[in-house]
Formats: structure tokens, C-alpha cells, sequence
């Protein structure tokens, strides 16, 4: 698939997706750094790339509408991979 990463994501971003064999450039590669986000999802949708992105405002379809391009992804990363609010409760954060 075709990727192209926002400059949040950074190195280790595009390390991990050439990895798992995809096509992926970036925004950094292109010298769109500080590009308006109108510009940033112009050109993917111009160079049939699917957008990621940890920037909530490419999550709204009403501005950056999904179905005219090949896709946006939103990444919401968490700090504490356990999904419960309190670790004592879960065996992947704590055992006795």
C-alpha cells in the first residue's frame, strides 16, 4: 500500500511501515514541513497516498473528506499499553 506520513510520526514511523514492505513517503521527504493541512492532504489525495497522521484534525470528514482520496488514519497513541484504567487490574501490567 501506499503511505504517505504526516511529520509527526518521524523516523521511527517510516522505518516501521518500510519495514512491513510499503510504499512510504513523507511529508519531511517532499519539503512540505509546516504545510497548511489543506495542502498535506491535497498531495496525497493528488499522488494516491493514504494519510497518517496523529493530527485530530485530519479526523474531521466535513474538511477532509476520506472517500476522495486513498484514505486518512488518525493514530491515537497511548502512553500505557494497558487498555484498563487501572493496571492492578490487568495481568499484562501487574502480576501478584
Amino acid at each position: 500500500m501506499r503511505f504517505k506520513l504526516d511529520e509527526n510520526l518521524g523516523r521511527r514511523g517510516f522505518v516501521a511501515f518500510e519495514a512491513e514492505g510499503h510504499d512510504v513517503s513523507t511529508i519531511h521527504l517532499q519539503g512540505l514541513d509546516g504545510s497548511p493541512d489543506a495542502k498535506v492532504y491535497d498531495v496525497c489525495r493528488v499522488k494516491g497516498r493514504a494519510l497518517v497522521t496523529l493530527d485530530v484534525d485530519f479526523a474531521n470528514p466535513l474538511v477532509f473528506d476520506p472517500r476522495t482520496t486513498s484514505g486518512v488514519a488518525v493514530l491515537r497513541l497511548s502512553r500505557n499499553p494497558c487498555p484498563l484504567s487501572w493496571p492492578t487490574q490487568c495481568r499484562c501490567c501487574w502480576s501478584p
